[in-house]
């Protein structure tokens, strides 16, 4: 036999177990990778380091998140706390966030930003690669929102729920890759849904497999996505089943809306949505006028378009011209498509591509293709802004060729208000008919025969009451402020007045309700009636002012019509009777103003978005949206959903960690013991319930000794002769006990006494 000794057999490795948080943590991290990066494409250059950085913050977060389980007691949840903070602060900062801008004193210049960064997503095509460092910041903050939520929902501990809490987290990745993947309209459809699939399916189920499970399961999921392919293919037709384009955060795609100008004077029947039709960069708030309706025919006023009807903008311009009323303003179309110039005053010069002609009104009409979205124009115009003086001291001496400014029709043995067919184009060439009433020059009184025929027609009375509202005024200027001071007193603005065969008298005499129509319709006629040249004009009203790009924005909510006058050596100055407490928000609304020439307020925080007027039906569909960014609504309303999904994952972790007792008198005795510990009352431990309850009588009231003694009875009658304490002696002792406390006082006695259901079943007295 050999003395050799065997060698030893060698002992295998003992195999490494791999925790399930560092799978999830894997999972997690491929998933947001994937998703955020898509999201990353909005932008040019893309931020891929911006990605890595986020992830990587993402995954340590949900690591610290993890771990925070071994810290226990009330240290628990504000460790949780300081850990989502740090994470967000650490998140926006690398995405390029300045610091300093975090801190409460720079909260405004970062509101100022931001305002600026969201007003201008929607004038640029996706993916963006300007130079304005506001607009890219503005796209790129919703990742560090996204991953916040998305970190908390898949790594905060929670005991119950903790698979569906975790599963919400894939919600804010999929807005984040459904954002981009839509927004730029990217191919490879099907490999980047396959990846998706086996990224979501590795995140949910990859920590709870091992060895052979984790690969049968890919198989499984492989085979999915290669099933799924011909199907999806199939599906994918012209009319989607769901409009996948509604995944868009930054803007909402709408057909141009159109406007007829035509005064219709029925009670409003068309949409008015918010959508914004127009930017318009000007120095001055302005009316920004579309035509002029140069004709009452008898019913309504109009825009007439006579083949004889000769002149130009320059005959508007009185001379010497006065610099400071001579402006240039830019005007960027959005969600309006017009053929005719959108301008102020009298425009005398358009830098366009569209080959356009003045109007002898001061508007410019557009002869080849119509203005629309996304084209920008600049006007040169003449905006005449006088004093109340300067009015005053105007000649009423007019030109000849303003003498068809001071005519107007009586109603045709057939006309009627109530009849909602448009105006034909003979109507509309036929400037002078037998009906038409002419003034010998303006300014001047009507011949005895035709001031007979004006009293016998329907607006004799609308005759009288212009003459005796004019007499004794020694000014056009006070002539029309007191056409104006009447429409002001006794008049209310209603967006259905009542149909009316002749629309303005009953508005004057009858209904006296009406919208800015009625209102302008009847000023411009009285004014007309006292022989001073009026038109009305339409268009808009100044806008929402937005400080950050310094546009004035025209929604369809600012449609409006006005009243234009002529004073001889200063030009067409409007004014606006309508009341201002219904229409466009942005109108002039002062009784102080001598005129209507700077608008209004222009700046009027959203104001313009009460109620107002449009002035005919829209031809085009509006967004419902307003055609503007709502990328704010959507980063707000997830914040406020992480805010609360957070808080309510706190409140679960301390409700759980509450000591439970016993559904019997004992336990009652201990929970009243350890609320009393909670809420700083120290007590002797031999205290008996007597005791107790004398203490309490003294330094809280009877409604908690009360409580006591229900708790005492209870513990020491017979069975089935006492109550425990119900809901309102648990409220009244903790009122009792947090008294002049103050609300976070309230709050620590509210989870220390939480409210239960009714206790009378759930108690067990000992016999």
């Amino acid at each position: 036999m050999s003395g050799a000794v065997a060698p030893a057999p060698r002992l295998a490795r003992p195999a490494v177990a791999i925790p399930a948080v560092v799978w999830q943590l894997a999972g997690f991290a491929a998933l947001a990778a994937f998703c955020l990066g898509h999201y990353a494409l909005l932008v040019k250059p893309v931020p891929a380091g911006t990605v890595a950085a986020l992830v990587l913050l993402g995954v340590a977060a949900g690591a610290a998140l993890d771990r925070s389980t071994r810290v226990r007691g009330r240290a628990g949840p504000l460790v949780r706390i300081a850990i989502v903070v740090a994470l967000a602060f650490a998140a926006l900062v690398v995405t390029g966030l300045a610091p300093r801008l975090l801190v409460p004193q720079h909260w405004g210049s970062l509101g100022d930003g931001l305002s600026r960064g969201f007003a201008a997503l929607d004038s640029f095509t996706w993916p963006y690669d300007g130079s304005d460092e506001w607009v890219r910041l503005t796209i790129l903050l919703a990742m560090p929102l996204l991953l916040v939520v998305a970190t908390v929902l898949a790594f905060w501990p929670a005991r119950r729920g903790a698979g569906v809490i975790r599963a919400l987290a894939i919600a804010p990745l999929l807005v984040a890759y459904g954002t981009g993947v839509t927004d730029l309209e990217l191919g490879s459809w099907a490999a980047r849904g396959a990846a998706l699939l086996v990224l979501l399916a590795g995140y949910l189920w990859l920590p709870r497999l091992r060895g052979r499970e984790a690969l049968i399961a890919l198989g499984v999921v492989a085979a999915c996505a290669l099933a799924a392919l011909p199907l999806a293919a199939g599906l994918d037709t012209q009319r989607p089943w769901v409009d996948y384009r509604h995944w868009n955060w930054f803007t909402q795609h709408a057909t141009g809306t159109t406007f007829a100008w035509d005064h219709t004077y029925g009670p409003m029947t068309w949409s008015r949505t918010g959508t914004k039709l127009l930017a318009i960069r000007s120095k001055e708030p302005h009316y920004w006028k579309a035509e002029t309706l140069d004709r009452f025919d008898g019913v309504r006023w109009m825009h007439s378009e006579p083949d004889f009807k000769a002149g130009t903008a320059a005959q508007d311009i009185p001379e010497p011209i006065r610099q400071k009323w001579n402006e240039q303003i830019t005007v960027t179309m959005r969600h309006l498509t017009s053929q005719v110039v959108i301008g102020a005053g009298a425009v005398y010069r358009v830098d366009t591509d569209h080959s356009t002609a003045e109007q002898p009104d001061g508007t410019v009409r557009v002869l080849d293709s119509a203005l629309h979205e996304g084209e920008s124009y600049k006007v040169y115009a003449y905006i005449p802004d006088p004093s109340a003086a300067q009015m005053r001291a105007a000649p009423r001496a007019y030109p000849d060729r303003l003498a068809e400014y001071t005519y107007y029709d009586l109603p045709g043995r057939h006309q009627s208000g109530l009849d909602s067919r448009g105006v034909s184009a003979q109507e509309r060439v036929e400037l002078v008919t037998p009906r038409t009433i002419q003034p010998i020059a303006p300014n001047q009184p009507l011949t005895a025969a035709e001031r007979q025929r004006v009293l016998a027609s329907p607006y004799g009375r609308i005759y009288g009451l212009s003459q005796r509202l004019a007499a004794g005024k020694p000014t056009t200027y006070d002539v029309v402020r007191a056409v104006q001071a009447h429409l002001r007193k006794g008049f209310e603005y209603s967006e259905k007045p009542p149909a009316r065969r002749y629309p303005l008298s009953a508005f004057l005499f009858q209904d006296r309700i009406g919208y800015c129509q009625q209102f302008s319709g009847a000023m411009a006629l009285m004014l007309r009636m006292d022989g001073i040249p009026a038109r009305v004009a339409t268009g808009f009203s100044p806008g929402t002012f937005n400080h950050a790009t310094g546009e004035y924005e025209v929604r369809d909510l600012d449609a409006h019509s006005w009243v234009e006058v002529w004073f001889t050596g200063i030009g067409w100055v409007p004014f606006d009777p309508t009341p201002s407490l219904a229409p466009a928000g942005s109108q002039s609304s002062s009784r102080d103003a001598a005129s209507a020439a700077r608008g209004g307020r222009g700046d009027d925080n959203g104001a313009s978005f009460r109620a107002s007027n449009p002035e005919a039906s829209s031809a085009g569909v509006g967004s419902p949206d307003g055609g503007g960014s709502h990328l704010w609504v959507v980063v707000l309303g997830l914040g406020l959903a992480g805010a609360l999904a957070f808080a309510g994952l706190w409140l679960a972790g301390i409700l759980r960690a509450r000591p439970h007792f016993a559904a019997s008198d004992e336990g009652a005795v201990q929970e009243l013991r350890a609320a009393l510990e909670r809420l700083g009352y120290r007590y002797p431990a031999g205290t008996t319930l007597r005791e107790l309850e004398r203490r309490l009588q003294v330094t809280n009231g009877p409604p908690a000794a009360r409580f006591v003694r229900l708790l005492r009875t209870l513990r020491y009658a017979p069975p089935g002769r006492a109550r425990p304490p119900g809901q309102r002696e648990r409220r009244e002792l903790r009122r009792a006990l947090t008294a002049g406390g103050g609300p976070l006082a309230r709050l620590r006695g509210l989870m220390a006494l939480p409210p239960h259901g009714r206790v009378e079943r759930r108690f067990t007295q000992r016999g």
